[in-house]
């Protein structure tokens, strides 16, 4: 009789571990399934974020672009400013020789003027 209660107790607890491995498949399935859910879930946003990445990357290149062209204008004008605040200068110093050699003619005439009154006087 020991025997038979032996293996029924036996065949009981082996009832059960298959029922509770059951159970523990039925719950790791749910759960792998669960994680591939979310690991998909994960690479779509991955590609959608490596894509946001490479589009800003292209932005930043044709920024960096714009900006050496633009440094580009910029170095132009300011050579151009330069260059016309050079002749500027030469031209004011032309001015200032005109005007030097006007105030002497000016003076001559002035000069003149006088000596032609007293000669009338």
């Amino acid at each position: 009789m020991v025997t038979i209660s032996t293996n029924i107790r036996c065949m009981s607890a082996l009832y059960r571990l298959v029922e509770l491995q059951g159970r523990a498949m039925t719950i790791l399935a749910r759960i792998a399934a669960d994680t591939l859910g979310h690991l998909q879930a994960a690479r779509r946003d991955m590609v959608g974020r490596t894509y946001q990445l490479i589009q800003r990357g292209i932005q930043v290149h044709d920024m960096q672009d714009r900006i050496s062209e633009l440094e580009g204008e910029v170095a132009d004008l300011v050579d151009g400013m330069i260059e016309l605040s050079e002749e500027k200068m030469e031209v004011e110093m032309e001015l200032a020789v005109a005007n030097a050699h006007l105030d002497e003619h000016h003076a001559e005439l002035d000069d003149m003027h006088a000596l032609q009154m007293q000669l009338e006087a």
